[in-house]
């Protein structure tokens, strides 16, 4: 387990680059073999989630780091210094997963972040699905293309067009990645893809993290025992301009 995290943004930015010196050998000696098999290998992925390099975007609240952006944009860069795919990887899943302790409801929070460790999610933000209102939610079809770092998530952030809806109403998405069918079918002539190299094609699901206007936000439901509500969570950044986050899952 990595040593107690430091309050202090410029010594948490000097402990987030140590930590990464820490596994430099672990990134270099399994490059090769990531490189090899269009994905980040295990041992690689057992390495930043053990130093929390994963978890830098996540709130504080539900066991994330939430530091800056300048700290998080430095620790990428000298994990790419190491390893482009680690750099790519870390960079894509901490989006992801940050986003969701930002702007999920309370029920889906306690249904996304369990155990004592955030999950790692990945996802795709163009539309290239397409979202039907259901009871309790939303139902989600369509086909994504590159959802980088899917190979070691256990949930999906992606996008849909809302049928029925205004144009350029879109609904993001939250889902297991166990309720997707993966293509593994990226491919390159000219050398193997760097670790970020798998489709996605989810099937169904009734869950949904934030929706474009004007579609109205849900009612907030009350938070989980122990944890704040969304609204008092260190990450939950007001969403863009038009957006509303909603608790449906």
């Amino acid at each position: 387990m990595p040593d107690p995290f430091p309050a202090d943004d410029l010594a948490q930015r000097e402990e987030l680059l140590t930590r990464v010196e820490k596994i430099r050998d672990v990134l270099t000696r399994t490059a090769a073999e990531s490189e090899e098999a269009r994905f980040l290998v295990p041992e690689a992925v057992t390495a930043l989630r053990d130093t929390d390099l994963l978890k830098m975007k996540t709130a504080k609240e539900l066991g994330g780091l939430d530091v800056t952006p300048i700290t998080q944009m430095l620790v990428i860069a000298a994990l790419t210094e190491i390893d482009a795919a680690a750099g790519w990887n870390t960079m894509v899943n901490n989006n992801s997963t940050g986003f969701m302790s930002a702007f999920l409801g309370d029920e889906a929070v306690a249904e996304v972040f369990t155990g004592n460790n955030p999950p790692i999610a990945a996802g795709v933000a163009p539309p290239m699905g397409k979202a039907r209102k259901v009871d309790g939610g939303y139902l989600l079809t369509g086909r994504w293309r590159t959802c980088s770092g899917i190979t070691q998530s256990s949930w999906l952030r992606l996008t849909g067009a809302l049928e029925d809806g205004a144009p350029g109403q879109n609904v993001f998405c939250i889902l297991p990645k166990a309720d997707a069918q993966v293509h593994d079918t990226w491919r390159r002539s000219w050398r193997p893809a760097r670790a970020s190299a798998c489709r996605s094609s989810p099937r169904t699901r009734n869950g949904c993290a934030a929706s474009s206007p004007p579609a109205a936000a849900s009612t907030a439901s009350p938070a989980p025992p122990g944890r704040p509500p969304a609204t008092a969570r260190s990450s939950s950044r007001a969403p863009p301009p038009g957006w509303n986050a909603t608790s449906t899952t």
